[in-house]
This record gives structure tokens, sequence and C-alpha cells, in this order.
């Protein structure tokens, strides 16, 4: 069963955003002017970053598709030696090109790892009576498909987040919140924005091989929609945070705001790409990203009490 929409007020209650975790899609309600209106993820405008490492990750995972399929015809036909139609080779080449996603489980290390830091946090910051349970164990529902190798592999990096949050203080504004940018028309979702040793900062958990470039866009992005709807915040610094899927130590980088500009620009860059493909790309196009607009202007502020 698909995971359910979660819905959210945002803007002091002036826009209700709807997130579908199914296809990873973002709508926008805002009463009296428009009431269900599709926004692009932050993720989905950077996804255009060139990612050499990504393509050659996609072609490996292919071969593998059509090595299971081989393994799976020389299991059916007994000894050796065996005769292949080439029909069937060609068919196990056409599932590769688009079906050997479904050969992955929607649940990995890294999002074990990351849901657990993100429960261990709430319970801290005393958002929730429950403290998440350790050492993980074998969930047919929350872990599908894992090896006793990859619980030990989620406990390690769900460890290692742990020991991080011990070493720094955390004092929660918003957690896996949706923000969004109706000046421009985008929205994203930070995993923390809040205190972190007593200075106002934005974090995002990732559980890569490494902290890439373009996290820093991503992260400035958020930071741009936090502070268009809360105007008197200003953060003063990002963290990357990379929770291992092997359980080794937690990466932590951090950028001040001396970055904060060419960071956004980068992002803005891919954001204009974003737009002009949709308009232009005969494989990409797609209907035009609307603009609501100024949301003061359409709906001012209500009056602080």
């Amino acid at each position: 069963m698909p995971e359910p929409a979660t819905v959210t007020d945002i803007y002091q209650g002036r826009a209700r955003v709807t997130f579908r975790p199914s296809n990873h899609t973002y709508s926008i309600r805002v009463h009296g002017h428009v009431e269900k209106l599709w926004q692009p993820s932050v993720t989905g405008i950077l996804g255009l970053k060139a990612k050499p490492a990504l393509i050659n990750w996609a072609a490996k995972q292919s071969l593998l598709h059509v090595a299971k399929n081989l393994g799976k015809f020389e299991s059916s036909q007994g000894a050796p030696p065996f005769i292949v139609d080439t029909k069937e080779i060609h068919s196990w080449l056409a599932e590769a090109q688009d079906g050997w996603r479904d050969d992955e489980s929607a649940t990995t290390i890294g999002t074990v790892a990351h849901r657990y830091a993100f429960e261990e946090l709430r319970f801290r910051a005393k958002l929730t009576p429950n403290k998440p349970k350790f050492p993980l164990t074998a969930d047919p529902v929350l872990m599908p498909d894992f090896t006793p190798g990859m619980v030990d592999a989620a406990n390690s990096s769900a460890l290692a987040a742990t020991q991080f949050f011990d070493e720094h203080h955390f004092e929660p504004f918003l957690m896996e919140r949706p923000l969004w940018s109706p000046v421009d028309g985008f929205v994203g979702t930070p995993d923390f924005i809040g205190l972190i040793d007593g200075e106002l900062a934005i974090a995002d958990y990732k559980t890569s091989k490494r902290i890439y470039a373009e996290y820093w866009a991503q992260l400035a992005a958020l930071q741009y929609m936090f502070q268009m709807e809360f105007p008197e915040k200003v953060i003063k610094k990002r963290y990357a945070i990379n929770i291992p899927k092997n359980g080794g130590d937690v990466q932590v980088e951090t950028r001040n705001l001396d970055t904060y500009g060419d960071d956004l620009n980068m992002f803005m860059a891919c954001w204009t790409l974003y737009r002009w493909e949709r308009a232009n790309d005969d494989y990409k196009k797609g209907s035009p990203v609307q603009v609501l607009g100024d949301l003061d202007a359409l709906i001012p502020r209500p009056e602080s009490t």
C-alpha cells in the first residue's frame, strides 16, 4: 500500500501543501486563488545537473538486471550447455532499459538510517514521547527483504547519527516541513531548520558516498524559501550531514552566508534550464510551470497579536 499523502499548512495558514510520497510530487492550495497547483521540487530541478557517476551506476544496474535474468534462465534449464533464443536476450535488454528499478526495494539502508535519525531528534526535542528503538531489528514492513548484513549496516549508520547528535545541541524550529516560493513556483522540504549549537541553521541528511557540490545549491534554495516565509529570521549556516550506509563516521560540512548568493545562483540557473526544457525539449515538454505571485499581495499577512 503506498504511503499516504501529507498535508501541511504554511504561510500562517494562507496556503496548504500536499505532498504525495508515491511519486514525490507537490501541489499547492491557496483559498480563493488556486485549489491544486502543481509545483516542481527543488531536487527535481537540480536533477538537470549532469551526474557522470550516476550514469555509470545506472548502466551497472541495467547489466545486473540482464545477469539476473540470465541466471534465472540457467536455473530453469538444468545442466549446461544451454541454447538461448536471441529473442530472450533482446527481451532482457528491453526490460533493462526501464525495468531494472523494479528490482530494488523502495526501502534502503539509507532511508532506514534517515528515518531513525529524524525520530531520534524529534524525541530529544520533546516533540514525541516515543524514543525510537535501538538496535534496529529486521522488520517485514519497515525493512522488507533486508538481510542480516543490511540490518547491521543500518544499525551502524543509526549509531553514527546518534553520536553526532550527542556532540551538538539541536533545537528544532521546522522538521521535514515543506517550503514554497509563490513568486518563483517551486517547493521543497528540508530535514531540519532550527538552532544548532545556538545558531540558526538548516541541515539536510544524506546517505551517499560523499557530500556533493549540488547539495549546497539545494540547501540555498531551501534557505531562500524559508526566509521568504519567515523574513524576520536569518539562517546563518547550512549543514550537509552524510550518514554513511556502511557504518562509517558521519561526514559533516558547513557553509556560511558568504557562499549563499553563489550557491543560490547555481540553483536558479538550473531553474531557468528546467523551465526552458519544458517549453522546448520534445522529450521533456510539459505544461509551463505556473507562478502564483506574491502571496502577501494576494492575501496579506494576518496582524500579529
